[in-house]
């Protein structure tokens, strides 16, 4: 049993807590606006299950106006980390475990005669599957460039719950949760070189980013280094060498942070010597 939950602005948010006081940054790390790459405005991620989802069962997906395995040509991404599988898909589970839909390891298949959509079918790893509990999963597919930034177009997001192992009733305070504004992680994740440029980026659900109303706010290592008010991708310059914990919150206009559904929206990276 699949439940489709649709994108839309709210004015007010449930789920608050005070952050810290502002610090100051951490030093020589610098964080600048990169242009959002461009795609078909008719791209379109969709995906579903058959029935109750159990372990052993792949997840269905459909592509349509998106090359997956291509490697995405843009100047503004140039010396950044490049996935070598290409444009993929990532697929969050609970804002927490990820993984991707990759050409390398999904020949397309088709079930039905179509022209313009790519049909995929994705098994969840076993290191994911052994530690989600039965119930209901809430997931999150994503198209993303080479370079891992995720595309930020409504039809290249799409987000369900799923129920796993077992059928159950609709969650009202999950579902709640969802139509609330909330952030979720992306990048960076994994390790750097100490050289390259890092990418930082997320996706925005339910609400606008502005000077004035909802922003976000960045800490590396505790220390807060910038307050976000678009959503964009960013690249992260400066991190010295060794495990860093980027951590990204949504705030509200009284600069109040706003708690998702998911809790605190964070990674802990390594940037490796040459």
């Amino acid at each position: 049993m699949l439940k489709t939950i649709s994108l839309f602005f709210v004015s007010a948010a449930l789920f608050s807590v005070d952050l810290p006081p502002e610090e100051p940054g951490v030093a020589g790390v610098q964080i600048a606006k990169i242009e959002s790459s461009s795609f078909n405005e008719n791209i379109l991620v969709q995906f579903y299950t058959k029935g109750v989802l159990k372990p052993e069962d792949p997840i269905f997906f459909d592509i349509r106006s998106f090359p997956v395995g291509v490697n995405t040509a843009s100047e503004q991404f140039r010396g950044m980390k490049n996935n070598r599988f290409g444009t993929s898909v990532l697929l969050l589970i609970n804002g927490k475990y990820r993984t991707y839909l990759n050409k390398a390891e999904n020949n397309p298949f088709i079930e039905q005669r179509t022209y313009f959509t790519k049909k995929f079918r994705q098994f969840l790893p076993k290191e994911i599957t052994n530690q989600l509990q039965p119930g209901q999963l809430v997931m999150t597919a994503v198209a993303l460039t080479s370079y891992g930034e995720t595309v930020k177009y409504n039809n290249a997001i799409k987000t369900r719950v799923i129920n796993y192992k077992s059928t159950g009733e609709i969650n009202l305070e999950l579902d709640k949760k969802l139509r609330q504004p909330y952030l979720l992680y992306n990048e960076p994740y994994g390790q750097f070189q100490v050289s390259e440029p890092i990418l930082l980026d997320f996706l925005v659900m339910n609400v606008p980013l502005s000077p004035n109303d909802y922003q976000v706010k960045v800490f590396i290592d505790t220390h807060l280094v910038a307050t976000l008010t678009e959503w964009a991708p960013y690249q992260i310059r400066g991190l010295l060498p060794g495990k860093h914990t980027v951590k990204i919150a949504l705030v509200n206009g009284k600069g109040i942070e706003i708690m998702g559904p998911f809790g605190s929206q964070e990674q802990t990276i390594e940037v490796m010597k040459k």
